[in-house]
């Protein structure tokens, strides 16, 4: 495992690679609030198929790229550094991502067709029409603190005395109540830094600007995934789903070309509580 810092027009991206057997490597986007490293134990199980690349997006992990809450208004930003990321691999690749990952991912591929050979999406974020629409409503006239995953990230804890207080304010709580320890374990090592201060840890993605992700428009997916031409396949769960049946419904209409995989039983946290069989779907898929 190695952890580079990459040079783009851009400004520095850190990028995280787990060495595979050579051929077009495995570009995976982690989810809102997230990091790079956060998906090692799902790497484990893939590095011996493919070269895997992870960015610590904007305003996450070791990233240092300008990350003000203020000026965020879409996902572009998260999607153009995934560009500036492609463009200095310069090869063909496959993507995967999770949750915000796997949108910005599908909004890369729509941008560089011709490279992409495939993709997986882990839990999309891609709401009905219907839902988005409101939502987006809420957001824009002032009452993004009404929606609940806005309202928990602004809530978000940031500073810890140390690990071991992080690790017992997320443990068996609630979005991680059902994550294998090791992905736990993983989110800590690559979300905590040491505090300004140089007293106690802190989360590097700032509570403000998850919220401010958040509280970007939800209806961004439709047109991307219209579009995919390549062969795209979608992961998604039974409950707390962000790609729930009505949305499954519009993308089986829209382009029949797009796979789905249901885990049944299965959260949000796909790859957190099942990382095995994802592992065994995304290789089944691909390189199939």
């Amino acid at each position: 495992m190695r952890i580079h810092e990459i040079s783009s027009l851009r400004g520095p991206l850190s990028a995280l690679e787990i060495p595979g057997p050579p051929g077009p490597p495995l570009v995976f986007s982690h989810a809102n609030g997230f990091n790079a490293l956060t998906y090692l134990p799902l790497f484990e199980r893939l590095r011996d198929r493919w070269t895997i690349w992870a960015l610590d997006a904007r305003g996450h992990g070791r990233s240092t790229l300008d990350a003000d809450p203020h000026t965020l208004r879409d996902w572009n930003p998260y999607r153009d550094d995934l560009l500036a990321f492609l463009d200095h691999l310069d090869r063909p690749v496959y993507l995967a991502g999770h949750s915000l990952g796997s949108v910005v991912s599908l909004m890369a591929a729509d941008a560089r067709r011709h490279e992409i050979l495939g993709q997986v999406m882990i839990e999309p974020v891609i709401f009905p029409q219907w839902l988005a629409t409101p939502v987006d409503w809420l957001i824009r006239a002032g009452f993004r603190s009404r929606i609940p995953h806005i309202r928990q990230a602004l809530a978000r804890r940031r500073d810890f005395p140390d690990l071991q207080s992080a690790l017992a304010a997320y443990q068996g709580r609630g979005a991680f109540k059902t994550w294998d320890p090791a992905f736990l374990a993983a989110y800590l090592e690559g979300g905590l830094r040491v505090h300004p201060s140089g007293d106690g840890l802190q989360l590097a993605c700032d509570p403000l600007w998850e919220a401010a992700t958040f509280a970007a428009p939800l209806a961004v997916g439709w047109a991307p995934l219209r579009r995919a031409s390549q062969p795209t396949l979608i992961c998604h769960g039974s409950h707390g789903t962000t790609f729930p049946a009505a949305s499954l419904r519009r993308a089986q209409r829209i382009n029949p070309n797009v796979s789905f995989r249901h885990f049944e039983g299965g959260s949000h946290f796909i790859p957190m509580e099942s990382a095995g069989e994802l592992a065994e779907v995304m290789v089944a898929f691909l390189l199939s």
